[in-house]
């Protein structure tokens, strides 16, 4: 990996590690939650919705379902990189062996505590998973238990989502 990324740097000030480090990352946050609802509002949202919904009504009414569709991977790509870029800095490494099997869980289960097409649920979810790995007192041997719960709801999407595309249902599959 490489390692020895250094931490934020804004304008020649270094950002401190700690809470200054954290409210940097959650002011990043909250503007990307609010251009992902700038995007939602309006005729754009509603053109997304029915892409979501409905692909094939928004081409009968003369719309491109595959423009908006770059659209939504280019913003989600911009996206992703600039997290990974946040959690590069707030780690110090690049590396596949800093994002593990939990880490990926942890965000599926963010995003599903939330609920689909909501930045704020993500957010709460988010949040809420926060509060269960770090401030709620556990008794010893918990990190198995929560390993042990993390990777049967992991499971358990695959599963449902699996069941979807076994249907032919793949839109439900991927939302």
């Amino acid at each position: 990996g490489l390692f020895g990324i250094p931490p934020f740097s804004v304008g020649g000030w270094t950002v401190p590690r700690g809470w200054p480090e954290t409210l940097v990352v959650w002011a990043v946050v909250a503007g990307a939650a609010l251009v992902v609802w700038w995007l939602g509002q309006g005729v754009r949202g509603e053109r997304f919705r029915t892409l979501r919904e409905a692909p094939e009504a928004l081409a009968a009414v003369g719309r491109d379902p595959g423009r908006l569709r770059l659209l939504a991977l280019v913003v989600s790509a911009a996206l992703g990189g600039l997290a990974g870029g946040l959690h590069a800095h707030v780690v110090g490494v690049v590396s596949t062996a800093v994002v593990e099997f939990q880490v990926m869980v942890a965000a599926l289960t963010m995003a599903m505590v939330g609920g689909r097409g909501r930045v704020a649920g993500a957010i709460v979810g988010a949040l809420l998973l926060f509060a269960l790995d770090r401030k709620i007192p556990m008794p010893r041997d918990s990190e198995k238990v929560l390993e042990s719960i993390r990777n049967r709801f992991a499971l358990r999407i695959g599963y449902y989502a699996g069941e979807d595309v076994a249907a032919g249902n793949t839109d439900k599959a991927v939302e």
